[in-house]
Formats: structure tokens, sequence, C-alpha cells
């Protein structure tokens, strides 16, 4: 494992599976259906962010790597945050549902969101 690149964490640096190549045996889908563990919730799956920045030191991270990789998803969360909050929905959605009323009828039609304005513009 090793730092990532997913800003979806809460605070901290991301983690992700290194893809480095190893030998390996296959086996078939329906074999390993049967042999895997039960699936997790959501909820299990999430890693604090001290464990995640312990798999990042153990793989060789050093912490100015560590530091510029949670100041780019702060950045970047940053940016989704702020798109997000310039689009008007409403024009959006209008949009949105005009066109699913034409396609039930049969009427397929392309619409262009080109006009749909960011917010306080």
């Amino acid at each position: 494992m090793t730092m990532g690149d997913n800003p979806s964490v809460s605070s901290g640096i991301p983690i992700a599976i290194s893809w480095e190549a190893s030998a390996h045996q296959s086996i078939s889908l329906e074999e390993y259906e049967k042999s895997r563990d039960l699936r997790r919730y959501r909820a299990e799956m999430k890693l604090p962010r001290m464990m995640r920045d312990d798999i990042a030191r153990d793989s060789g991270c050093s912490r100015m790597e560590m530091k510029e990789c949670q100041k780019t998803c702060t950045r970047i969360q940053e940016q989704r945050k702020k798109s997000s909050a310039d689009v008007d929905y409403a024009s959006l959605l209008r949009k949105v549902f005009c066109h699913m009323k034409s396609a039930k009828h049969g009427e397929f039609q392309s619409y262009d969101l080109s006009d749909v304005q960011p917010v306080g513009e």
C-alpha cells in the first residue's frame, strides 16, 4: 500500500494499493467467490487518519511527501466545493425534467446546457 490520489478522505492522506508485479496463482471466479470472506460494510472499509499515515510511512513515504499529498487533496476538495456551489442546479434540473418528459412520449431530444450559468452571474 502507498499514498493515493483520491481526495475523498475527510482528513489526512489517501492511500492506495500499490500495483507491483508479483507471482500469482489464478483461480476461477466461482472458486474465488466460494472461498472469500463475507463482504464488509462501508464503515468497515474506512481507515482512520493515523492508520493511513502509518501505512504511508511504512511504505517509505517521507513526511514532506505526505504533507504535499495532503495539500494537494485539500486544494482539490476546495475546488470541488467551489465548482459544486457555482452550478445553478435549478436551471439544470428544469432542463433534465423537460428532457425526461419528452423522452416519455418517445420524443428523444438533445438539449444544450451551455446556457446554465454559475450562481451570481
